[in-house]
This record gives structure tokens, sequence and C-alpha cells, in this order.
């Protein structure tokens, strides 16, 4: 039973190298021996997921170079959660567009409470009080792109009555057969595309190796970026369905 469990628990493909190379292949593993018990509900995994992510924040952003490591690797189990309520919903066939907006919207708070925990870990070090913006503006950039995203899957379907640019939710794994060694070594052609799950990785080694400005400065640059390009990228296919 474990077995196939498991081999049903592959069901999308990795969008992130994170996702590849972590979150999936170890939500598997868990998730094939606790899957069938009931009182674990992917709305309950979606909670706790943002409750670690909290508290590994508040550790980063306030605690001593210690506390802050153990704040990174508290982190890594809030990516793992965040892997394993989708994943959990997809294998019993309980997906909803309300457990998918609550993940969405928990996410994007997540996301703009830990970028404010880096800035306040390096100003309190004694670093330049601009440190204080970058951090929340970088989430800002990603909330924007998300917004930039959805907003034209909207339009898409407004207008088409599908999504051609954009494919909101998983994509689903045609091949799950596919061995997990196979399955982390195709997301390696990922590792320096720097999305969404990566970030959290990425974060978690710069408090390892005491570098959290270099790590603001790349969310701050990439992202930031990033935003530009999808906004400008949208423009152009908004003007292209202006024109049907």
């Amino acid at each position: 039973m474990y077995s196939k469990r498991y081999q049903l628990l592959k069901s999308r493909k990795a969008k992130d190298w994170w996702t590849a190379t972590f979150g999936d292949p170890v939500s598997w593993i868990i998730l094939a021996a606790v899957a069938d018990w009931r009182f674990i509900t992917p709305n309950f995994l979606t909670f706790l997921t943002f409750l670690t992510k909290v508290i590994a924040s508040t550790w980063i952003a306030f605690g001593d170079k210690e506390i802050a490591i153990y704040g990174a690797i508290l982190l890594q189990l809030g990516v793992l959660f965040d892997h394993m309520d989708g994943n959990l919903a997809r294998y019993r066939g309980i997906s909803t567009l309300k457990g998918g907006f609550m993940d969405r919207i928990l996410d994007g708070t997540s996301v703009l409470i830990l970028f404010s925990a880096l800035s306040w870990n390096v100003y309190q070090k004694g670093y330049s009080a601009y440190f204080l913006l970058m951090g929340p503006t970088a989430a800002s950039f990603y909330l924007i792109i998300c917004y930039i995203y959805w907003s034209y899957a909207f339009d898409e379907y407004k207008i088409l009555g599908q999504s051609k640019k954009v494919h909101p939710g998983a994509e689903k794994l045609e091949d799950k057969d596919i061995s997990t060694l196979k399955f982390i070594l195709r997301g390696q052609t990922k590792i320096f595309k720097f999305n969404h799950i990566d970030y959290y990785f990425w974060i978690s080694i710069s408090i390892f190796i005491d570098r959290v400005t270099w790590i603001i400065w790349l969310l701050f640059i990439v992202i930031g970026c990033r935003m530009i390009s999808r906004f400008q990228m949208r423009m152009k296919h908004l003007a292209k369905l202006d024109e049907r």
C-alpha cells in the first residue's frame, strides 16, 4: 500500500528547482505513510505552513545568529508543509477553489513577513536603514507579479473562454511511473531560474553563511527585473486581446 500511495502522489510537474529537489520528493515520502489519516487535511497543512513560516521569520528577524539558523531550518519545514497540502488534496481528489485561494493568500502574506524579517535581521546588525525598505519592496514586487499573472489569466478567460498564455494551477505529470531520482535530476535544469520556491533555499543558505545582505540584494534585483519584464510582456498580450 505504501508504494501504491507513493506512486499516486506523483501528480504534477515541478515548476521550481527546489520543488523538484526537495519539496515534492520528501513530501511524497511522508504523505505515502500518512495520506489516509483523515485528521490530516490539506487546509490544516496550509495553515501549518503559514504558522511555521511566521515563526521561522520571527526567529530570523529577532534572534541572534544561532536562533536565526534555527529559523532557516524551520523555514525548510514550512516549505515541506507547503508542498504537502496540495499533494494531499490532489491525492484525495478534494482540491477546492477555496483551498487554493487561501493557500495563495497565506503564501503571499508569508513572503511579505519573511522578506521584512530579512530586512530587520541585517538592520539590527548595524547595516544601513535602506535595507529596511528593500525586503518589503522585493516582496511587493513579488505580489505585483502574482497580480499580473492572475489578472491576465482572468482577462484571457473573459475574452477567449480559456487561458492560453498562463496556466493557473498545477501542471499534470503525465509520466507517473518516473523514478524519483529521474524526477529530481530533470528538475536540476531549473537551478538557475530562481523561481518562487527557490527563494526559500537561497534565503536559508544566506543565513547559514551569514550573508543575508547578499540575498536581499539578489531578491530585490531579480524579482524587480522580473516584475518589469512580466508587465511589459502582459501589456503586449493584452494589446492583442484588445484587437479581437
